[in-house]
């Protein structure tokens, strides 16, 4: 029987998660199974299982076993409505939206805005799942100046960044946005996580026209273990 390196079992592993034959949250073979399958000790199959799990394809439950990840969405550099970037990953999104309504915007909102203290802004709660899983909590302050009556669409309905490009016809030129991880609690917790207290990812994204003109200023909170960002950065030498 062929003795397969660690490093060829872990592979085949990976491959066989990435290519649905093993599913999200399906067990993999135990510990003894896969020795026997691949002829390696117990230790070489603790190390490949370990090393799954830091790369978040796999998980362990205590005296269940190890199961496979569900897979984590991944936020890339380009700009793209939450509907069209989880769709692309083949999940479906859902979206609740428990308030909508004017505010007059606090200094914090103004700056990042760069409002007037007379100037209103739409405030829109969303609570966001994917395949029914509970996935970012947000919250959007809408420049109503450049988008009058926007508080008529169906937000639970109708992807904003499409309302914004189609209805509208502005483009979003470019977005800022700063990544932190922060505890949260409250409604928040609750929806992310069903408990009182936890830490999310905290992103802060202020979005731009190609005039410089501010379309929203949206502060969204991920749950940490089905979210993650992709950075490439490029060397213009």
């Amino acid at each position: 029987m062929k003795k397969y390196t660690a490093k060829e079992i872990e592979t085949i592993i990976e491959s066989d998660i990435q290519n649905n034959i093993y599913k999200p949250h399906e067990k993999l073979p135990t510990e003894r199974e896969l020795m026997e399958t691949y002829n390696v000790s117990r230790t070489t199959i603790r190390t490949i299982i370990d090393q799954l799990i830091i790369k978040r394809l796999a998980y362990r439950v205590p005296d269940k076993g190890v199961f496979v990840e569900k897979e984590i969405i991944r936020k890339a550099n380009r700009i793209t409505g939450f509907t069209d970037m989880i769709k692309d990953t083949g999940s479906v999104p859902t979206t609740e939206v428990p308030s909508v309504k004017h505010i007059i915007p606090n200094e914090t909102i103004r700056e990042a805005m760069k409002l007037n203290e007379d100037e209103t802004v739409l405030e829109v709660v969303r609570k966001r799942s994917v395949d029914g899983d509970p996935f970012l909590y947000e919250v959007v302050f809408i420049n109503t100046a450049l988008f009058p009556d926007i508080e008529m669409y169906d937000f639970s309905k109708e992807s904003l960044y499409d309302i914004i490009v189609n209805k509208y016809h502005k483009k979003i030129y470019y977005l800022q946005e700063v990544v932190t991880a922060t505890p949260v609690d409250g409604e928040i917790s609750n929806f992310l996580y069903q408990k009182n207290s936890g830490f999310s990812l905290k992103v802060e994204g202020v979005s731009y026209t190609y005039k410089n003109e501010v379309i929203e200023y949206g502060i969204s909170y991920y749950h940490t273990e089905r979210f993650s960002f992709e950075s490439i950065l490029l060397n213009q030498e």
